[in-house]
């Protein structure tokens, strides 16, 4: 998990926008990373990416 953070780097917009409003609009992306969902954005203006949740990825699952 921690070198896929890293990558995050070199080309954060690979990961795809979320779909769900209002995050996919304040543009908040969300990687795959084994059983955990990262999500993060992208402030272009200071060259930064920002992660601000790491999820187990099946507790989001039991909760739908």
């Amino acid at each position: 998990m921690e070198s896929m953070i890293s990558s995050f780097a070199d080309m954060p917009k690979r990961m795809s926008l979320v779909d769900e409003e209002p995050w996919h609009t304040k543009g908040i992306r969300k990687a795959v990373v084994k059983n955990f969902l990262i999500y993060f954005w992208v402030d272009d203006a200071n060259k930064k990416v920002q992660v601000f949740n790491i999820v187990f990825a099946q507790a989001v699952e039991n909760n739908m």
